[in-house]
């Protein structure tokens, strides 16, 4: 028998973890609560913890790479609030993505708030799972599913990210090419000094994939730099790179004894480290562009490591194209949709992830300039690409 729960959950109620009480069904009231939960992941833009709410059906067909770089690109800059729900409504139902029925599933109908003060009115539906809680599906047709899937999910580094790098047939002051290729989430975080923290904030700032490209040559004080180290990883928004920057710079800092050159001294996205090796000076320069975070090593005896740095960086940033102009997005059944009208930011503040801080006891990146003339232990010769950054 279907069943209508007519009923307007407070937002602030739910907010402070209380359902009021009801006279219909506890699945009911559970429908509406799971609900309510996934608006207010929405808003606090923890697009990964979404994702482990999806149904199993859903996780099996939809990665979790795609879901958190359409999140983070589509539907994030609309300024999602906590949605509040009017009604629930069980009745079989079909996710069009695979063609599988589901006989008991909650259509909860809702109002969700975005920034430009525009409300959206939907209905999104929720299954319950083997341990009965109830999850929700990505996608509203499989022609919207698998355009999404091409899009986020990187299976291999795509060759457009790898030819923005420094070319093999014209490489950097000259020096052969020591090792490229690509390196998973899995491979980056393992070289920071906290691997799970490091995959959990990739995660939760929609990375997709990365190349590199190393050249190396004899260390010598005259000519030039030694070696040169080019990576690029791209983002489902300009959003992750921003938060990511500041990140890669601290953990490359704390293991290599660097110091920051104050940000007054570069564009706005930028960020150089620098320091003495027991093989010459390095200099690291980082840059965001749009969905890319760009960085350039470079290491010489008896030369200036930051006069290349910042030409092989010019040359990448050269490459990268204008971003192509979008079209109008395919509807879809997403937890609760993105209004047709992108909104403007307000005043109001959006919750956003917690920005990366330098571990505890270390001074900041910035903070660690070379005009303090403070000595650190000496790095030994390789220590530099402990790092995968």
């Amino acid at each position: 028998m279907h069943r209508l729960l007519a009923v307007v959950l407070v937002v602030v109620v739910l907010v402070g973890g209380r359902l009021p009480a009801l006279a219909q069904s506890d699945e009911d009231v559970r429908a509406a609560a799971a609900a309510v939960g996934l608006s207010q992941l929405e808003a606090a833009g923890d697009f990964d913890a979404l994702y482990d709410r999806m149904h199993p059906d859903a996780q099996a067909i939809v990665p979790r790479k795609v879901v958190v770089g359409w999140y983070a690109e589509q539907f994030a800059p609309n300024g999602p609030g906590v949605a509040t729900v009017t009604g629930v409504l069980t009745v079989p139902w079909v996710w069009e993505v695979t063609g599988q029925a589901y006989f008991d599933a909650a259509a909860v109908s809702y109002r969700q708030p975005f920034a430009n003060g525009e409300v959206v009115e939907g209905i999104v539906h929720l299954v319950q799972d083997g341990q009965g809680e109830w999850r929700w599906f990505f996608g509203g047709s499989r022609a919207f599913v698998d355009e999404q899937v091409a899009k986020y999910d990187h299976v291999a580094v795509s060759g457009d990210l790898a030819a923005l790098l420094p070319p093999v047939a014209d490489p950097p002051a000259g020096l052969p090419l020591a090792e490229e290729g690509i390196r998973t989430a899995e491979a980056i975080a393992a070289s920071f000094p906290d691997p799970a923290e490091t995959i959990q904030r990739l995660a939760e700032w929609g990375w997709l994939e990365s190349a590199y490209r190393d050249f190396e040559g004899e260390v010598t004080t005259t000519g030039g730099p030694w070696r040169i180290e080019a990576s690029v990883h791209r983002f489902a928004a300009q959003s992750g790179t921003a938060k990511a920057m500041p990140y890669f710079a601290e953990a490359r800092a704390d293991l290599l004894g660097l110091r920051g050159v104050p940000a007054g001294l570069f564009d706005p996205g930028e960020l150089m480290l620098t320091g003495q090796t027991p093989s010459g000076e390095e200099a690291s320069l980082y840059s965001v562009k749009g969905p890319l975070l760009v960085r350039v090593t470079a290491l010489a005896l008896g030369d200036a490591p930051e006069n290349h740095a910042r030409s092989i960086l010019d040359g990448v940033l050269a490459r990268i194209p204008a971003p192509a102009g979008r079209t109008g997005a395919e509807a879809t059944e997403t937890p609760f949709p993105s209004p047709t009208v992108t909104p403007t930011v307000t005043s109001t503040p959006i919750p956003t992830a917690t920005p990366a801080l330098a571990p505890t006891g270390s001074t900041s990146v910035l903070q660690r300039s070379s005009a303090t003339g403070a000595e650190d232990d000496p790095i030994p010769v390789g220590e530099y690409a402990r790092i995968h950054d």
